[in-house]
Order: structure tokens, then C-alpha cells, then sequence
């Protein structure tokens, strides 16, 4: 059987693909995506396309200064990933409280509903007082709710000016690529 293993690291500006003609037997359905010696090793990094293709041809000429492209592009890469996840973990913390909130409002509700079916002295008494409680934790949610969308605005803006500083140091990186094609 005559099969084509096409492997494709995707990376900006170091696009890499590679085909090869061989005769391959068909052990498993996944045996084309393994690296074996009839295969390419560049075939086992392409579940991890930010790592450096080590089996990738090197830049020649005037190609070579595009690398400082490709190395800028990963820097960015890598920087806003790392910003989105703090970005995320500023968020997840109030959204942890409303969720708290949010339970026990529901435990709460539980509760009165069960009182309201008892109908004591007692009951009447303990239901007031979780009806208070409710209308306090729903006042506190509602705070918590506008600090998480304020906080969404603000990571909404740090994240342009985030975005146009990595795209800086990928457009000066171009510059010097070019400067140095020239």
C-alpha cells in the first residue's frame, strides 16, 4: 500500500511540511503518525508545534534572518498565553465567591420553603431571618457581579495594549529581518 505521511508544524512564518514517498505495511490505524525509521522524526513534534523542529532543515541565505521572525512570533505566543491565564485567575476568584454565594442563596431557599410548610412560631421566626439573609447574600452577589464585569472591561483593555506590544516586537523583528535580507 502507497501512503504520503505529511507532517506540518504550524507556526507562523516557519511553516514546515514535509511529504514522504514510502511503502508502508498497515499495522495500526495510527502507525502513520508514529516516528519510525522509515518516518520522519519531525512527524513526532507535531503534537507540539511551539518546540523547536530539530530535524528541520536549516535557513540558508538570506532566509536565515527570518528565524528572529520566528523566534518573535513564539515569544508572543508564549507571553500571551502566560497573560491569559493570569487574566483568568483575576476572574475565577470572584467567580468562585458568586458561585458560594449563589449555593448557599439555593440552601437558603431550600430551607424556606420547608418552613414555609412547617408553619410554627419557630418556623415563621427562622424564616424571616433566612429571608434577610437571602436579600443580603443576592445584594453581595450583585456587587460581586459588577466587580467581575469591571474587571472584565479592564483586562479588555490591558490585553490591546498587551496585544500591540507583542505585535512591536514582532514587527521590529521583521524590520531587522529585512534589514538583514538586504
Amino acid at each position: 500500500m502507497k501512503t504520503i505521511l505529511i507532517a506540518v508544524a504550524l507556526m507562523p512564518f516557519a511553516g514546515l511540511a514535509l511529504a514522504q514517498d514510502k511503502e508502508v505495511k498497515p499495522e495500526a490505524p495510527d502507525s502513520a503518525l508514529r516516528a519510525t525509521p522509515e518516518a520522519p522524526a519531525a512527524l513526532a513534534t507535531v503534537e507540539l508545534p511551539m518546540e523547536k523542529c530539530t530535524s528541520c532543515p536549516a535557513l540558508s541565505g538570506c532566509a536565515q534572518s527570518l528565524q528572529a521572525v520566528t523566534d518573535a512570533y513564539k515569544a508572543a505566543y508564549e507571553g500571551f498565553q502566560k497573560w491569559t491565564e493570569d487574566s483568568s485567575a483575576r476572574v475565577s476568584g470572584l467567580q468562585a465567591k458568586s458561585e458560594e454565594m449563589r449555593g448557599k442563596i439555593q440552601e437558603n431557599e431550600a430551607a424556606i420553603t420547608k418552613l414555609k410548610l412547617d408553619g410554627s412560631k419557630a418556623a415563621k421566626a427562622k424564616l424571616k431571618e433566612l429571608e434577610k439573609e437571602n436579600k443580603g447574600l443576592w445584594k453581595s452577589n450583585e456587587g460581586i457581579e459588577k466587580q467581575k464585569k469591571a474587571l472584565c472591561g479592564e483586562i479588555s483593555k490591558a490585553t490591546a495594549q498587551k496585544v500591540k506590544e507583542f505585535n512591536k516586537g514582532i514587527g521590529d523583528a521583521l524590520s531587522s529581518a529585512q534589514a538583514g535580507m538586504k
